[in-house]
């Protein structure tokens, strides 16, 4: 929608609003004759109004096209970040782009969210090419070591459970997996005995509605288990609402925890047990620094993590 003012210059507006969320970071801007119409206005609008732009750096025209300026010039140049999130819908992701984009925000940054389907979907390369972040390379920032995920089991343990079962609903990408074999490897350790509950969805599909299906096929054939350990807080939802459905007691008497909460852990009823999500907000700042910094060689650790994390005990193993 224009905002108010001569129409070339609402037209101005409208685009420096799309080039501030990246919109035309990964397409190109339209052509002026595609631009008037899609604004309603007529072609000499649009010209002038880009003409702006220009003039304020923000974008240049090449080859009778323009484009946003991304060479540095201009006194109006914008620093852009491509944050690549999976289409798979996570309250946790949503609470990394929230802080993500309060970082960049702070310094003048625009953050653009790109979403991909899997790894080889186009649109990865689109914001590669297209965004300075990628250009640069970002250092991951690894927020749940697996190995930080041995609290729970032992939590479990301490309530004097040993036949500890693992659930998992979730696509088995590496984390999953890796969490997987952490609980096969501490179980061993331990010299206790557990089942593996895996039935992965496709990518895309709810996990904590497969998660509820598959916990009550479960508990119609006989659960193996004298705790649950979940693989994600998604697939802890589903357990929960099935094991209440068979009236099944959660807490001291059935503890079930999770490897992290996603955001979620306070919110479930009883309140889910699991690892407690760290602030990361310094290894963002790091990294958006040095993004900014330029040319800088990065120092540090490729990838960055809390060495511990505490955790959050919740209702589902100590009762209300």
């Amino acid at each position: 929608m224009l905002e108010t003012g001569p129409q070339y210059k609402r037209v101005a507006q409208l685009i420096k609003k799309r080039i501030l969320h990246g919109d035309y970071s990964i397409k190109t801007i339209p052509s002026e004759r595609q631009l008037a119409r899609e604004l309603d206005v007529n072609f000499m609008t649009v010209r002038r109004g880009l003409q702006l732009l220009v003039e304020d750096g923000l974008i240049e025209r090449r080859r009778g096209r323009m484009r946003v300026k991304n060479d540095g010039a201009g006194s109006r140049r914008i620093v852009r970040i491509a944050l690549l999130v999976p289409i798979l819908v996570s309250s946790r992701v949503d609470e990394l782009r929230v802080a993500a984009e309060t970082a960049a925000e702070s310094r003048g940054v625009s953050v653009r969210t790109v979403i991909y389907v899997h790894w080889d979907d186009p649109v990865l390369l689109d914001a590669v090419q297209g965004f300075d972040g990628a250009c640069f390379g970002l250092p991951s920032i690894l927020q749940f070591p697996v190995n930080c995920g041995q609290v729970v089991l032992d939590h479990l343990a301490s309530l004097g459970r040993s036949r500890i079962a693992c659930f998992n609903t979730q696509p088995e990408d590496t984390p999953v997996l890796e969490r997987i074999d952490l609980w096969r490897y501490w179980m061993a350790a331990h010299g206790l005995r557990g089942k593996l509950y895996n039935r992965p969805v496709k990518s895309g599909q709810v996990t904590s509605t497969a998660a509820l299906r598959y916990m009550k096929e479960i508990l119609d054939e006989g659960l193996d288990a004298d705790a649950v350990f979940c693989i994600t807080a998604a697939a802890a939802v589903g357990v929960l609402r099935a094991l209440a459905d068979f009236r099944r007691k959660v807490g001291p008497e059935f503890p079930v925890a999770a490897f992290s909460g996603e955001g979620i852990a306070e919110l479930l009823n009883p309140t889910l047990t699991c690892l407690r999500s760290p602030d990361i907000d310094p290894y963002l700042n790091y990294c958006l620094d040095w993004m900014l910094a330029g040319d800088e060689p990065w120092e540090g650790p490729l990838v960055m993590a809390p060495s511990e994390i505490p955790l959050s005990v919740g209702e589902s193993t100590s009762g209300c």
